[in-house]
């Protein structure tokens, strides 16, 4: 490690308690996805406008607010960009939470709160880092864009995409936030991205009278037959390069009814059909067809159709291990600070890299947090204070291995 490179992991950790009050500031800013954003984007702005970084907030759609911030290197035409979202998903049961959801108090060298590890954690590391170049009088010969989103949680196309097509993320590469959906968490990243294949499976009953028994067909007691067959569907598939992934299925929500006093003729259960990169949605679509048409043949009374309600292909990113400049440097600077490389994980795909990624941006996500075990979107959600703080010193390495820098 050369001596600016040392100096920078040195300086990243003399700011630790600036980098932790800054994720806890976020924190306790109340930002629940379906709510009024303009609170904790103005203070993320504030805080890059100190930093120097040319601040932009875009707004698609009212109250859902985006932050960019853009720092001029000295004329390379590389430039990276980092962003993770600030949303976070609402709360059904506060009683579930040990301690406040929006105090951020540490213990046991966890912040505990919403929204920590998923993914204000990720806006954090990123501030931490150009806080030390700040600090240092390091400038980057390449462009620097730091973006704080929202709409990930729930899939809403009102953050990175919002921000690509507004034009406030042209760069030649990008890191995302977000601890991958494993709980290999921050020894993982995300390198690739499934198809998501949403079908409305419905059931069809026949009408009858509620008071009386045997007539019509009640499509609520059909329901457990459909799921059973619906979870024992098989995706055929060829393994995916070097990712041991197959393509699954989720049930996402059940619905039923009908008009009072008759038969339930009308249920629905809402499927998601995670699909390879390479996969098309008919693969997923026709497996679950035939399943479905074994089980009408074992029941007659069962009358099921199947409607697409949405369809994202999934993000075939290339062979990044040996083509990829990005994926290179990133495995270097984590045996450099963490001792070992990262392992290559599949995420879905309509999460915010499917945006940038389609927009002809290689990106790769991997951000503090321990995937599943930080309980996100779950209550006593955490985050490792020592993940974030060696997370901004790897992303500190990042850019000025990918950009170049002067001092």
């Amino acid at each position: 490690m050369d001596n600016t490179r040392k100096r920078v992991v040195e300086t990243i950790d003399s700011l630790r308690r600036d980098i932790v009050q800054f994720a806890q500031q976020m924190i306790r800013i109340r930002s629940i996805c379906s709510e009024d954003q303009k609170s904790v984007t103005d203070f993320i702005a504030s805080k890059y406008r100190e930093l120097d970084f040319e601040t932009s907030l875009i707004e698609e759609v009212k109250t859902k607010i985006n932050v960019a911030g853009h720092l001029k290197g000295t004329g390379a035409e590389k430039s990276i960009g980092y962003y993770s979202h600030h949303d976070t998903m609402p709360i059904d049961h506060l009683a579930d939470w040990e301690y406040d959801p929006w105090g951020a108090e540490i213990v046991d060298g966890r912040m505990i709160g919403l929204g920590g590890s998923d993914c204000k954690g990720g806006i954090a590391a990123a501030y931490g880092m150009a806080m030390a170049f700040r600090k240092l009088g390091i400038r980057l010969k390449g462009d620097l864009t730091l973006v704080a989103c929202m709409g990930e949680v729930t899939s809403e196309e009102v953050g990175m995409k919002s921000v690509v097509r507004a034009g406030h993320f042209n760069v030649s590469a990008a890191v995302q936030g977000d601890p991958t959906p494993s709980d290999q968490g921050v020894d993982s990243m995300t390198t690739h991205h499934y198809g998501l294949l949403v079908l409305n499976v419905i059931i069809h009953g026949v009408v009858g009278h509620a008071l009386f028994p045997g007539y019509g067909v009640n499509s609520i007691e059909k329901i457990p037959e459909v799921l059973e067959t619906l979870m024992k569907t098989e995706i055929p598939h060829e393994k995916y390069k070097m990712y041991p992934y197959h393509p699954f299925i989720m049930l996402d929500r059940v619905t039923s009814g009908g008009a009072p006093g008759h038969t339930p003729v009308r249920s629905s259960i809402i499927t998601r059909v995670h699909l390879l990169p390479y996969q098309d949605k008919d693969v997923g679509r026709k497996a679950i067809q035939a399943t479905l048409d074994k089980a009408r043949k074992r029941d007659k009374e069962l009358r099921v159709e199947v409607q697409e309600l949405a369809w994202t292909q999934g993000d075939e990113v290339g062979d990044w291990k040996e083509s990829q400049e990005l994926y290179r440097i990133m495995q270097n600077v984590a045996v450099e600070i963490r001792g070992k490389e990262l392992t290559p994980v599949c995420m879905t795909a309509p999460a915010m890299a499917h945006y940038v990624i389609q927009a002809g941006i290689p990106t790769l996500v991997w951000g503090p947090g321990r995937g599943f075990t930080s309980k996100a979107h779950q209550a006593n959600e955490f985050l490792e204070i020592e993940d974030l703080i060696e997370v901004a010193k790897a992303y500190s390495l990042i850019a000025l291995d990918y950009l170049g820098y002067e001092v």
